[in-house]
């Protein structure tokens, strides 16, 4: 079995490599061929009983004839796909910059409430009058306190 695959591999080969040599007209047979001669039994057309008949030409410019419109719609449907993903990616890069930009301007406005709540309770700490509390132990906290905050607006000042 192996003997017999490989003579029929040998001479596809050796027939391809003979057509290769003595001929001009050697291009893939899609729908039609073009080719500066007529197939003849010593043209180098390949038909077989497993492969499918094709021809190879290396003089004709397959890129030329290749145009938008007869590209494979496969080709199109991929590059649609691509810029469709491109338009998300996109799409989404700019819906987290907005949202990291609402959510640092929510943390700020949150630091700032925070920030004036703080200062309208040491003023209260501030304003307090010591003589009118009878309690010592509240009185000499409440003196600290006083003491932190002034020393503490003094720094940032």
């Amino acid at each position: 079995m192996r003997l017999f695959l490989y003579e029929n591999i040998k001479g596809y080969l050796s027939s391809f490599s003979l057509m290769l040599q003595n001929s001009t007209c050697v291009a893939v047979e899609l729908e039609e061929t073009k080719c500066s001669e007529a197939p003849t039994p010593d043209s180098p057309l390949v038909s077989s009983p497993n492969l499918s008949s094709f021809s190879l030409n290396l003089n004709e410019d397959v890129a030329s004839e290749a145009t938008s419109s007869q590209r494979p719609i496969r080709v199109k449907k991929a590059k649609l796909k691509r810029k469709f993903d491109e338009d998300y990616v996109k799409m989404i890069q700019s819906d987290n910059s907005r949202l990291v930009e609402a959510m640092e301007k929510s943390s700020n406005s949150r630091n700032e409430a925070s920030r004036q709540k703080e200062f309208k309770e040491e003023n209260k700490i501030l304003l307090t009058k010591l003589n009118s509390i009878d309690d010592p132990n509240l009185r000499e906290f409440l003196q600290q306190e006083q003491k932190r905050i002034i020393d503490k607006r003094s720094q940032q000042f």
